[in-house]
């Protein structure tokens, strides 16, 4: 994220994007070189993810007072149980989100939802699985393209982007920083249809950490299938932002011998469930129900 980091720097002082991300005044160019690009990289990155968190916590409270948030007990254990396999992959096909503090929560509506914010916050609504009827192999594929675009990072470098061109990053209270670019964030992967190149970063990397969590990876062209039966044209709609083209699951197909052939390996290396640990989960903010428990097997 280099290229983004010295984009945004550049429409800050110093000492006001030193307080946008939270860290003490820079020093003047006197006193110690210009930072490396990996510093400023990780810089951005703890921005993106406080932003991230918090929008995701500010929309667990809206869901929350209007009593729509985890109220469907057997829908939440159903998507956390989905999620914890390629969960557990996806620190080790991206190590730079190992220490993601993921938490899975199911709202209560109609409209198919599906989306993970950067850090690991994932939203599911009974809607999708409701109207979809994804088995338990299907919604793990559909939750893991979600995480995988999370992952790509492109959405959080797109969203700082766009918040240094219209200024507001000079703005110098922090809060308002981070709020500004979590609401650009959630906007950007609710309200635009993904473009296709998107699209398959996200298919392959998706059925990698299918295969790899020893789950079988044709269940993912069948889950999109289903998808593509939904008539939901308009975001924040599910198959509005993911449209289910035949290309798509063409291409899925084609990368299935060798998907299949890392679902085998994975079958071998298994490990058993009584051994696995439990993914570690973020503390629940209060006020909040259900954030943040565990996602258990």
């Amino acid at each position: 994220m280099t290229r983004l980091s010295h984009r945004f720097a550049r429409f800050l002082p110093q000492t006001v994007f030193a307080c946008a991300l939270g860290l003490a005044a820079l020093p003047t160019a006197a006193q110690t070189a210009v930072a490396t690009p990996a510093a400023a990289d990780a810089s951005e990155q703890a921005l993106i993810l406080r932003a991230a968190e918090r929008v995701y916590t500010r929309e667990l409270f809206r869901l929350s007072a209007a009593k729509t948030l985890n109220t469907d007990a057997a829908a939440v254990s159903r998507v956390r149980s989905a999620a914890d396999p390629v969960i557990r992959r996806a620190g080790e096909l991206r190590p730079g989100t190992g220490s993601w503090q993921w938490s899975a929560n199911v709202e209560t509506s109609a409209v198919p939802l599906l989306y993970c914010l950067p850090g690991g916050r994932i939203l599911v609504s009974t809607g999708l699985l409701d109207r979809v009827r994804p088995n338990p192999g299907e919604l793990s594929a559909l939750l893991a393209h979600a995480i995988a675009h999370a992952l790509d990072d492109r959405d959080g470098e797109e969203a700082v982007a766009e918040l240094a061109q219209r200024g507001a990053a000079v703005d110098p209270d922090p809060n308002r920083v981070e709020l500004a670019l979590g609401e650009s964030l959630l906007k950007r992967i609710l309200d635009a249809p993904r473009q296709p190149a998107a699209e398959q970063r996200a298919d392959a990397l998706a059925l990698e950490m299918v295969a790899t969590s020893a789950q079988d990876p044709r269940v993912a062209p069948a889950a999109w299938r289903k998808v593509a039966t939904l008539t939901d044209t308009r975001p924040p709609a599910f198959p509005a932002l993911h449209p289910a083209t035949e290309d798509r699951t063409a291409a899925m197909e084609s990368l299935m011998p060798a998907m299949l052939a890392k679902y085998d390996e994975a079958k071998r290396n298994q490990v058993p469930p009584e051994t696995a640990k439990s993914m570690p989960q973020a503390r629940q903010p209060k006020g909040a129900r259900g954030e943040g428990r565990p996602i258990r097997k």
